[in-house]
């Protein structure tokens, strides 16, 4: 398996040789907007990431401040216990956006995180993206430039793990302070553009590098094919059962009964 710093080093090749604009804009300030939940960072030309924000109004409430009362307690909106720990996807784009086309406000269930590569992201494939159901027909791998499109929609069973910084709100926070600590001041002493552009470059990547390294991301994908009808898989799960309880019994009916749906 490749270090991380060579994981690195191929996505920004790649990105470099095909002369992509880079993700962060110099000189222009990051911005954060809130729409509908969800947390995006952004320059004046790229998007950079979405987080889904889970925060909600009672986690506002302070529980020793005696002017809270128990119906305001009652009507405030209670979190959601069944969180899962992984659910904050970080989504790249290395194409141009317009901000026109960004929703303002919640109007609908799908709403369009991204528009990458002639294809959009909505809302809702999220979760679909994060359990591998729709890498069948949109492989989503902007550094790479991998795109799939299946006409039968047919899931994909040979792509089983994806390379990705796993970048949490806290750590976009986190880039932030450090990218505002930095201040870039060393890039004056370079005279080229190229060398201004390779500075700055790597002072970004060094800071992602070090809040959010990149690591191996696996896909829970389907074991079903697209051929497998009801039939099928009633008799799969037949085989798998009667397999089971003859290697509890050993007993020979049960070998016989496995040997019968294993034909």
């Amino acid at each position: 398996m490749s270090s991380p710093n060579s994981n690195l080093k191929n996505i920004d090749d790649i990105n470099f040789s095909k002369k992509i604009t880079p993700v962060f804009d110099p000189k222009q300030n990051f911005r954060n907007i809130s729409n509908s939940g969800l947390n995006t960072e952004y320059s004046t030309s790229k998007i950079i990431s979405i987080t889904e924000n889970r925060e909600s109004s009672f986690s506002k409430i302070n529980p020793l401040d005696l002017n809270y009362n128990k119906k305001e307690i009652k009507d405030s909106k209670a979190p959601n216990l069944n969180i899962d720990k992984n659910s904050y996807i970080k989504v790249y784009s290395s194409q141009e956006l317009n901000f026109d086309d960004i929703p303002k406000t919640n109007e609908s269930s799908n709403l369009v995180i991204v528009k990458a590569m002639g294809h959009n992201v909505l809302h809702p494939d999220l979760a679909a993206l994060k359990n591998g159901l729709k890498l069948n027909d949109i492989i989503i791998n902007f550094y790479l430039k991998l795109i799939s499109n299946s006409s039968n929609h047919y899931k994909c069973s040979t792509i089983d793990s994806l390379v990705s910084n796993k970048i949490l709100t806290n750590s976009l926070r986190e880039i932030s302070s450090l990218l505002d600590e930095d201040n870039f001041r060393e890039m004056k002493n370079f005279k080229s553009i190229e060398e201004k552009w390779n500075y700055f470059k790597d002072t970004i990547l060094k800071i992602i590098e070090n809040v959010a390294p990149v690591r191996k991301i696996n896909i829970k994908t389907s074991n079903r094919f697209p051929w497998d009808d009801d039939e099928i898989i009633l008799a799969k799960h037949l085989r798998d059962s009667s397999f089971k309880k003859y290697k509890r019994s050993y007993s020979i009916e049960d070998k016989n009964l496995y040997n019968l749906y294993n034909k």
